[in-house]
């Protein structure tokens, strides 16, 4: 029995090498495209035919075997979620007393903005979001869900908690206050999120007290 099972591990260990070596790339570029090339030689000098039937059928398979190997790697490409979700860029809401003089900041949230690039819906789950404007952080963790699903070629937001300004913070002329997100994702086709995505961002914004409008500098870090 236990010889049994060996013999099983091992034989699983063969088939994932062979399988290794078959996808490896230099070989899917270079070695496939000659292998139909050299049978078809092979084959037609063996059965005696004219050599200018065995340089045409040689060709054919080449071209055969590099056309029918670049459409399996479109479909590869266009089936697989790996590298299609992408963190865009972050953004911020802001909750403010107006009635102050000047303006108070309340709150902050910080986001980021989620776009999926495949053909397919795409499943996200926020494995981890940590954010920090001025000098306060979001503590309270408080989310309805931690993910969700993004329509093909469309674009999604997720924020993290509110950060409570105490005390209130007063939007003045051109003062700038700093931030930073940091968001790692977990992501893949319907009920399979096998591919990580995360980055770092480093915001600084600033609020214009006439028009009340956000401006947002910002860069991976």
């Amino acid at each position: 029995m236990f010889k049994t099972i060996k013999k099983l591990f091992r034989a699983l260990r063969e088939t994932e090498a062979l399988h290794g070596l078959l996808t490896w790339q230099p070989v899917q570029h270079f070695i496939w495209p000659l292998v139909g090339p050299v049978i078809a030689a092979v084959l037609g000098i063996a059965g005696n035919v004219p050599l200018l039937w065995v340089w045409v059928s040689a060709l054919a398979s080449f071209a055969f075997l590099t056309h029918g190997l670049l459409r399996l790697n479109e479909w590869i490409d266009r089936t697989s979620a790996d590298g299609k979700l992408d963190i865009v860029e972050p953004t911020i809401w802001v909750s403010s007393d107006e009635s102050s003089d000047p303006i108070e900041i309340e709150g902050v949230q910080i986001g980021v903005t989620l776009s999926n690039r495949a053909l397919f819906p795409m499943e996200f789950t926020v494995d981890k979001i940590d954010t920090r404007f001025a000098d306060r952080v979001g503590t309270t963790k408080n989310f309805a869900n931690k993910g969700g699903v993004i329509a093909p070629n469309s674009a999604s937001h997720f924020r993290d908690s509110a950060i409570q300004m105490n005390p209130p913070r007063p939007i003045l002329e051109r003062k700038a206050y700093d931030g930073q997100i940091d968001v790692t994702i977990s992501y893949g086709k319907l009920g399979g999120r096998r591919f990580l995505v995360q980055r770092n961002f480093s915001i600084s914004a600033f609020i214009d007290p006439t028009t009340k409008e956000m401006h947002i500098n910002w860069r991976w870090i």
